[in-house]
């Protein structure tokens, strides 16, 4: 696909229930399943929305008489358009993004690393005390005496979602 003049990859079947059914793929137990708002799994996957050789290859081969123009770019990402691609690591920039979706009362905050470096740095910290600030804070913007959250925690394409509870 070309965006702006330059190239970026998108797999229009990734996260396909209907695709992955086809392929025999049990998708009962999805993991890259998001939430709406309303709590109901989606099947949609911006994974692969706009990216680049790098993150493309971290689980895709392409067939070798396919020729395929170089995609370097990342600028057109979904989440580097939408504010949830990381290129560093900032605890308060990780909690600021956690409180943000909790005050808005969204189903989930997405981090999306740009390697595994940063993605290991972040795990470790988001995790071990990020996360509990967060959650303190839901407690207390909504008077919650108990939180609940679910998260998905995928090293292999950098992407950690916290899903929320509100009730």
């Amino acid at each position: 696909m070309k965006c702006n003049g330059d190239y970026y990859y998108v797999d229009t079947t990734w996260g396909d229930p209907v695709f992955q059914q086809e392929e025999g793929e049990d998708i009962s137990q999805d993991t890259n399943q998001e939430t709406d708002t309303s709590g109901n799994k989606t099947n949609i996957s911006y994974d692969y929305m706009c990216c680049d050789d790098t993150q493309l290859f971290q689980t895709h081969i392409l067939d070798k008489d396919t020729q395929m123009p170089e995609c370097s770019k990342m600028d057109c990402n979904y989440y580097v358009v939408n504010g949830m691609y990381y290129t560093q690591y900032d605890a308060e920039q990780a909690l600021g993004a956690m409180n943000q979706t909790i005050w808005t009362k969204k189903s989930a905050t997405t981090f999306k690393f740009s390697d595994n470096a940063v993605y290991q740095q972040a795990h470790d910290d988001i995790f071990q005390k990020e996360l509990a600030k967060a959650a303190q804070n839901l407690a207390d913007y909504y008077g919650l005496l108990q939180v609940k959250y679910q998260y998905i925690d995928d090293p292999r394409l950098h992407k950690i979602v916290i899903f929320w509870q509100y009730s």
